[in-house]
C-alpha cells in the first residue's frame, strides 16, 4: 500500500509541475463548456438573440396588407425589411417578388414574406368553406429553424390581424343562417370593430393593458412543430384558428438541390477534421526536433527553409487529399452535388488546406511539446468549429457569437463552402473567402517559419 500512494504523489507532482498539464485539464473543459453553452444553449435573461431576418413584399397594398406588415414590425424576434437598398444616393425602392427572389438565390436575406394581389378582397369576403385567404414565404430551406419561426410569427399575427374582418365577415353568415335582424347584425359588427382588440397597439399595448401580439424567436419555440410540417409541403396552414389564412411555403433553393440537407455537415465535418489532420502533422515537426532527427537533417546543407517548405508541402498534400476523400464520400453516401461545382471547390478546397496547413505549422511552432500541441489544438479547433459554424449554421446563433465567427478559420471556411454547395457560387461570388483564406496561410506561415526557424540550434 505504502509503495502504491508513494507512486501515486510522485505522479501528482509531476502532474502538478506542468502548468499546461494543469490548465488542460481542469481549465479547458469549462472553457468549452462555456462556449458549448452560449453557441448551443444561447444567452439566457437579456440575451442578445439575434432576430430573424425577412422581406416583405407587398402584392396586394389593401388595408389588411399594411396592418398584416406593421403587425409583422412590432414583433421584437424579426426584423423586417420593406425596401430594398437604394443604388447610390436613388430611393430606396420596396422589395418586389423577383428582387426578394434574387436576394435570396444570391444568398443575402433567407425570407420573404409575400401578400399577394387579392388577399385584403379575399379577407373581406370570406365564407370559411376552406377557400382560405393565401399568404406565402419565399424561403432558403438551409434555415430550417428560422423558417419554422418565421411560419409561427405568421401564423399567429395573420389571424391577429386579420380578426376584425373574420369577425365581421362572420357576423355576415352567422345572421343569415339564424335569420337575425340585419340591424342587429350590424349592430354587433360595429361593437367588433370599437371594442375588439387584434392585433399590436400603438407603443406596444393597448389602453386597457392587454397584451400585444408578441413574437421573440423565445415565444416562438411551442410553434416549431407545425412550422416543421409546414415546411414540407406546397401548400398548408396551421391548426385550429390559424386556418382561417393558408400559409404556402415556398423553396426557393432546396428544390434545385438532389439532397440539400446534408451540404452544410459534409462541408462543417471537412473543415473541422482537416484543423485536427494538420495538428496532428504539426506535432511530427516537433517529434524530429526532439529526437534530434532536424539537427541531421541541417548538417547535410539543408536550409531551414527548404525543411520547412518541405513540410508545409507534405502537409498541404495530406489535407488536400483529405478534403478531396469527403467530397467524394459526400457525394457517394449523400448524393452532395461536387460535380457542378468542380472547378471552385479545387481551388477554394486547396486554399482552405494551405491556410489550415499554416495552422498547424504555427501550432507546432508555439508548442513546446507533443502533448501542448494535442491538448491545445483540441481547445483551439472545437471552439473554432462551434463558433465558425461547423457544428451548427451561425444564423441561428446569438449575434454576438455571430460576430466572434468572423475572427475564425472556420466561419471564413464555411462562408466560402456555402456559397458553392447551397448558392451555386463561382470564385467572384466567393472572393472575400478567398482572400481570407489565402492572407491566412501567408501570414500564418510567416508567423510559423520565423518562431521555429529561432528555435533551431545551428
Amino acid at each position: 500500500m505504502r509503495r502504491i500512494l508513494t507512486i501515486c504523489l510522485a505522479s501528482l507532482r509531476i502532474w502538478i509541475r506542468q502548468p499546461v498539464a494543469v490548465v488542460v485539464s481542469l481549465l479547458v473543459p469549462v472553457v468549452v463548456m462555456t462556449v458549448f453553452g452560449f453557441v448551443f444553449g444561447g444567452m439566457s435573461g437579456d440575451a442578445d438573440a439575434s432576430p430573424v431576418r425577412a422581406m416583405f413584399v407587398d402584392e396586394d397594398g389593401s388595408e389588411a396588407s399594411m396592418r398584416l406588415r406593421d403587425a409583422l414590425q412590432e414583433l421584437d424576434g424579426l426584423k423586417l425589411s420593406t425596401t430594398q437598398p437604394a443604388p447610390g444616393d436613388g430611393e430606396a425602392l420596396p422589395w418586389t417578388r423577383e428582387t426578394a427572389l434574387a436576394e435570396i438565390r444570391d444568398g443575402g436575406t433567407g425570407m420573404a414574406v409575400v401578400v399577394p394581389a387579392g388577399f385584403g378582397e379575399h379577407l373581406d369576403n370570406i365564407d370559411f368553406t376552406g377557400n382560405a385567404p393565401q399568404i406565402e414565404l419565399l424561403a432558403d430551406s438551409s434555415l430550417q429553424i428560422e423558417n419554422a419561426i418565421m411560419q409561427g410569427m405568421l401564423q399567429q399575427v395573420s389571424f391577429m390581424t386579420a380578426g376584425s374582418s373574420l369577425a365581421s365577415q362572420g357576423m355576415v353568415i352567422m345572421g343569415d343562417e339564424l335569420g337575425m335582424d340585419p340591424a342587429v347584425v350590424s349592430m354587433m359588427q360595429g361593437w367588433m370593430q370599437d371594442n375588439a382588440v387584434w392585433g399590436p397597439q400603438p407603443g406596444g399595448a393597448d389602453a386597457e393593458g392587454s397584451d400585444p401580439v408578441s413574437g421573440s424567436a423565445g415565444d416562438m419555440d411551442d410553434q416549431a412543430d407545425a412550422g416543421d410540417d409546414a415546411a414540407e409541403t406546397d401548400n398548408t396552414s396551421g391548426g385550429g384558428m390559424t386556418g382561417f389564412v393558408d400559409i404556402r411555403v415556398v423553396d426557393v433553393l432546396g428544390e434545385e438541390k438532389d439532397n440539400p440537407v446534408f451540404s452544410h455537415q459534409v462541408a462543417g465535418v471537412l473543415t473541422m477534421f482537416m484543423l485536427f489532420t494538420v495538428a496532428a502533422s504539426g506535432g511530427s515537426l516537433l517529434r524530429e526536433r526532439q529526437n534530434g532527427t532536424i539537427r541531421r537533417i541541417m548538417i547535410s546543407a539543408t536550409r531551414p527553409v527548404d525543411y520547412l517548405l518541405g513540410k508545409y508541402l507534405a502537409f498541404f498534400l495530406i489535407a488536400y487529399l483529405q478534403t478531396w476523400v469527403m467530397l467524394i464520400a459526400g457525394w457517394l453516401i449523400f448524393r452532395v452535388d461536387i460535380i457542378s461545382p468542380l472547378p471552385s471547390l479545387a481551388v477554394f478546397g486547396a486554399l482552405v488546406a494551405l491556410a489550415a496547413t499554416s495552422f498547424g505549422m504555427v501550432l507546432a511552432s508555439v508548442c513546446r511539446s507533443v502533448e501542448q500541441v494535442s491538448s491545445i489544438s483540441t481547445l483551439v479547433i472545437l471552439v473554432m468549429s462551434s463558433i465558425g459554424g461547423s457544428m451548427m449554421p451561425r444564423s441561428i446563433m446569438p449575434a454576438a457569437m455571430q460576430r466572434l465567427g468572423d475572427f475564425t478559420f472556420n466561419g471564413w471556411a464555411m462562408e466560402g463552402f456555402t456559397g458553392i454547395f447551397w448558392y451555386g457560387k463561382d470564385l467572384s461570388g466567393i472572393a472575400l473567402p478567398c482572400l481570407v483564406m489565402t492572407g491566412l496561410a501567408l501570414v500564418l506561415f510567416g508567423i510559423a517559419a520565423r518562431l521555429f526557424s529561432s528555435k533551431l540550434a545551428y
